[in-house]
């Protein structure tokens, strides 16, 4: 094989697979780990893209190291023909609010008194009836993983510079804008970039490392379903840390290749999404990138948050076979009932399995200078930062 060679999409007709003018990506053998260096066996094989139908057939390769357990595209397509995976694909589409209507309603309150009590953002006025009911919140699981995503894992205190790589339309930005953070972003897709500006934000267009952001400049960084789609994730984290300032935190989510729902669909689960996933981490391979570029390890689990989701997507992939037009994420009624089934499934095997979660969640501290006396926490820039869920 050459170094560089062409992924055609073997003598597949359908739309999927298929580009609109026929062009396949190029690609690069990619046979050792991305994360760990070791070598790699057949995981998936023939794997099209059922959800955008960006074209080419798709192998994807395991970690031999169970310790890593890695999955990436092998091969993987080169990062000058990327784009193309990306034509159908919208990061630029504004998504509606959620309806919260004068002083909201009983359950809103609660959640607003939850994220106050664990999270330390503040509300406009007491609640008392709201704090008194809100450690009920324990019983619902995903109402507080999705909680604790909207505050994108990061407590109150300290709130400084953010910065959200592959911060699409900047809705991220508009939450966390809100709740105190001085927010910016940066993004590769054009039609992203403009509306996020249009919205008033600071953002840039391009990868992170071409931005070259001052050393130790921001307090938090946000890596949301975005390091799947790098091609070196170990460089994006050095850079990361680079720019972190001391005691300022990482947030990822990303999908977990030990996912339940993986296991139940295996190839057609909507997690794999080749070929703009180019690699899919378990939590051994996530906490060793974070470890290797020099992070605290803070937070790391796997959350059944976004389980009806994924359940729903791979059901509508499995019965859309390699026929058809893409699904593009859509689905019935019944489809999304019987994801919601799913998801409470997953919810209960979460308790007894902690890995099988649809997504890994990670928090990850770039360490404090040491200095010869401590300095008081209430002098410190950035507050030493919990986890609030694992201590509820």
């Amino acid at each position: 094989m050459n170094e560089v060679d062409s992924q055609a999409a073997g003598g597949h007709k359908s739309p999927l697979g298929e580009s609109e003018t026929g062009a396949a990506l190029r690609t690069r053998p990619r046979s050792d780990c991305p994360v760990c260096g070791g070598p790699g066996q057949s995981s998936h094989r023939d794997l099209v893209d059922q959800v955008w139908g960006a074209p080419g057939r798709w192998n994807m390769a395991r970690c031999v190291d169970r310790a890593c357990d890695l999955r990436w595209l092998d091969p993987m397509p080169i990062a000058e023909d990327i784009g193309m995976a990306y034509r159908n694909y919208s990061t630029h589409a504004v998504r509606a609010p959620s309806p919260d209507p004068p002083g909201g309603s009983l359950f809103e309150r609660m959640k607003r008194a939850h994220l106050a009590r664990l999270w330390g953002y503040p509300r406009k006025q007491p609640d008392r009836l709201a704090d008194m009911l809100s450690p009920l919140l324990v019983f619902m699981p995903q109402q507080r993983a999705r909680l604790a995503a909207s505050v994108a894992h990061l407590r109150a205190e300290g709130r400084g510079r953010l910065l959200d790589v592959g911060c699409g339309a900047g809705d991220t930005l508009v939450r966390l804008r809100e709740l105190g953070w001085h927010t910016q972003g940066v993004d590769l897709d054009p039609r992203a970039v403009e509306v996020a500006r249009t919205r008033g934000f600071r953002v840039a267009l391009g990868s992170l490392a071409a931005q070259n952001y001052p050393l130790d400049h921001f307090s938090a960084i946000i890596l949301s379903h975005t390091i799947e789609h790098i091609h070196e994730p170990r460089a994006l984290i050095r850079e990361c840390f680079r720019i972190l300032a001391p005691g300022g935190r990482l947030a990822i989510e990303t999908p977990n290749a030990a996912a339940w729902c993986h296991v139940l669909f295996g190839s057609r689960w909507r997690g794999l999404e080749p070929p703009r996933h180019l690699q899919i981490f378990t939590l051994g391979s996530l906490g060793r990138v974070i470890r290797d570029a020099g992070f605290d390890l803070e937070y790391l689990a796997t959350s059944a948050k976004a389980a009806a989701f994924f359940a729903s997507a791979s059901m509508t992939i499995a019965a859309a076979g390699d026929r058809g037009t893409p699904t593009q994420d859509r689905w019935g009624s019944a489809t999304a009932a019987l994801g919601a089934v799913a998801a409470a499934s997953e919810v209960l095997l979460l308790a007894l399995v902690p890995d099988v979660g649809e997504e890994l969640v990670l928090v990850g501290r770039k360490p404090v200078a040491v200095y010869e006396a401590p300095i008081p926490v209430e002098d410190a820039q950035i507050a030493p930062m919990l986890a609030p869920e694992s201590a509820a």
